[in-house]
């Protein structure tokens, strides 16, 4: 049997053993063997306890729903949430969800919870203090409300939520 430069090129790749498969990592954060995996909650809220909490309520409603997708309109009644996902390159992708006359709306947020974004009636500006159960939003007309927070983790502590649960005075 004649080998061919081909034939020797297939058969090294064969004789070489399994490959392995590659993982997916995302282009902003690689991952590398030697990072250990942290818990998930441990960058959002490390020594807040939700245990006993009106949240531990919230977190059994969450959990019930399922490890589903994080969709564009927000579970709360006040018409804004922030719904964050542990991702496979470790760390948080988190988005503000949004649902007014315009429809819903979500946009990636920074850890530092705030977004500014213009839709059809106007540019809004949300900010979401989830550490110290605040947040507040200026409407197109300059009109700031501000809001008390709740918070919970659901799938596994995998996915995460916090949202308004009462309009409060503007102290800050």
């Amino acid at each position: 049997m004649k080998l061919t430069f081909l034939s020797a090129a297939v058969a090294s790749l064969l004789l070489a053993g399994p490959i392995a498969a590659e993982q997916p990592i995302a282009a902003e954060q690689p991952i590398t063997a030697e990072e250990p995996l942290a818990h998930p909650a441990a960058d959002l809220d490390s020594g807040i306890s939700y245990v006993g909490s009106p949240a531990s309520q919230a977190l059994n409603t969450l959990s019930a729903r399922g490890c589903i997708a994080i969709d564009d309109c927000p579970d709360s009644r006040f018409g804004v949430d922030v719904a964050a996902q542990w991702t496979i390159a470790k760390h948080w992708r988190t988005f503000l969800r949004w649902s007014g006359q315009c429809g819903c709306s979500i946009f990636e947020i920074s850890d530092g919870g705030c977004k500014t974004f213009s839709i059809c009636s106007g540019t809004h500006s949300v900010c979401f203090d989830w550490k110290r159960g605040r947040g507040h939003w200026w409407d197109p007309s300059g009109h700031k409300t501000c809001y008390s927070l709740d918070a919970a983790y659901y799938c596994n502590t995998d996915k995460w939520q916090v949202w308004p649960t009462a309009e409060i005075e503007c102290t800050w």
